[in-house]
């Protein structure tokens, strides 16, 4: 019923206060989690660009200073016959003209080593004699 003098009115959209703050803070909670893992634009998202990003700037500054030493190395090979030399020798396997290379690898050297030392001759008949001395 409708009483006259009094200020206010229950509104029929309010809630009843320990129910109310339950609802809210289910819906604040739901929001949150929303924020946090939303597909593509969460807080989880967020973190995993910023560490591809970090790895970006790193890997970035590293060719940076790797093309700095090529940038380098060029350098010096247009201007020092010597260092031409030395990587056309070692990266290219190049020689000058009526030069030999002997290449010994550590595989075959230690198998020649571990080959054992033939025996001694012994003094007696040997094949083909018709065992008759002089």
């Amino acid at each position: 019923m409708f009483q006259q003098g009094k200020m206010w009115q229950k509104s029929s959209m309010s809630m009843p206060g320990a129910r109310g703050r339950k609802v809210l803070l289910a819906v604040l909670a739901l929001l949150l989690l929303w924020v946090v893992f939303m597909p593509g634009h969460g807080l989880l998202a967020y973190l995993r660009l910023q560490r591809d990003y970090s790895g970006i700037v790193r890997e970035n500054e590293a060719l940076t200073r790797q093309n700095s030493a090529l940038r380098e190395e060029i350098a010096a090979l247009r201007s020092d016959d010597k260092a031409l030399e030395q990587v056309a020798r070692a990266r290219h396997g190049l020689l000058k003209p009526n030069e030999i290379v002997y290449e010994i690898s550590p595989a075959a050297a230690k198998e020649h080593k571990a080959l054992p030392e033939p025996p001694p001759e012994e003094e007696g008949p040997q094949p083909g004699d018709s065992g008759a001395r002089k």
